[in-house]
């Protein structure tokens, strides 16, 4: 250790999204995972400043995955819905042309073609790539042929290429995922696969219906 120089963790998002690291939102369906993560974007897009007057972010372009919704009809209009800048987002389709066919991209074996992307994004619009949206994570980690998302040991295995990538490139990959159907009383372990996964994360953030005192829905997440 002697041989290794103390370093400042670089933010994103001041002291709560780190750049070159993990950070996962979770929560239950329809609690705004992705709304919030469209208005991550929409930041990054713009060179806007974060809420709570924690300071403004340099403008850069935002790599979107998403398995799970269409970028027409949902993504998009999420996007324009939160005033981002189109221009500097980039949808990576969810699979890859393969020998006899197709298959899902996967943070294990397609980390080339990330690679190659961002170099061409900031060559060709001349502002760094700053984040990468995973939604879900899960769907990328290659299914069951590359390990079980149950198992912690198969979790690490899948994600520490990812993390040494993006701790190289200093890009922040911000991963949505789900709750399971647990009541456990510790919040972390409600978060769906692996206790691995918030476990390397620099941050989990949870989300969650607001209600008021006397328990009612106010509308806001």
């Amino acid at each position: 250790m002697q041989s290794i120089t103390p370093a400042e963790i670089d933010w994103l998002w001041p002291n709560r999204i780190a750049a070159g690291k993990l950070t996962l939102i979770a929560g239950a369906p329809d609690d705004g995972k992705s709304q919030i993560a469209a208005n991550l974007a929409a930041t990054i897009s713009n060179g806007g400043s974060w809420p709570f007057g924690e300071g403004t972010v340099e403008q850069g372009a935002v790599i979107w995955l998403s398995a799970e919704d269409t970028a027409a009809d949902i993504t998009v209009p999420r996007l324009m819905a939160a005033g981002a800048n189109l221009r500097l987002i980039f949808e990576l389709e969810a699979t890859v042309r393969v020998e006899g066919g197709v298959r899902t991209f996967n943070i294990i074996d397609d980390l080339a073609e990330l690679t190659t992307m961002i170099a061409t994004i900031e060559r060709e619009y001349n502002v760094p790539v700053k984040a990468i949206m995973i939604d879900p994570i899960s769907a990328y980690m290659g299914g069951r042929s590359k390990g079980d998302t149950w198992k912690n040991s198969d979790v690490r295995n899948i994600m520490t290429p990812l993390l040494t990538f993006i701790g190289k490139a200093g890009v922040s990959v911000i991963g949505i995922t789900h709750f399971n159907k647990s009541n456990d009383a510790n919040v972390l372990n409600r978060v769906i696969d692996s206790m691995a996964l918030p476990a390397i994360s620099r941050t989990t953030l949870l989300t969650a219906t607001e209600k008021d005192d006397d328990g009612t829905p106010t509308g806001r997440r």
